[in-house]
């Protein structure tokens, strides 16, 4: 099985969320407005992601 970590920086210009596999290749990175009531979907959406990946890997 396959290691992926999410990682996401919110800040007041920007929101970005990567996914990384367990030699640290980006395997999806979204960037968006400031982090507000954006961010709790767009991590839905990389959490699916990683599911997906997890899936297909297995």
């Amino acid at each position: 099985m396959n290691t992926y970590v999410i990682g996401m920086d919110g800040g007041g210009s920007h929101t970005r969320v990567a996914v990384a596999d367990q030699n640290g290749k980006i395997v999806s990175y979204v960037q968006r407005m400031v982090a507000t009531a954006i961010t709790i979907p767009m991590l839905s959406k990389m959490c699916l992601r990683v599911s997906e990946l997890n899936r297909h890997t297995t």
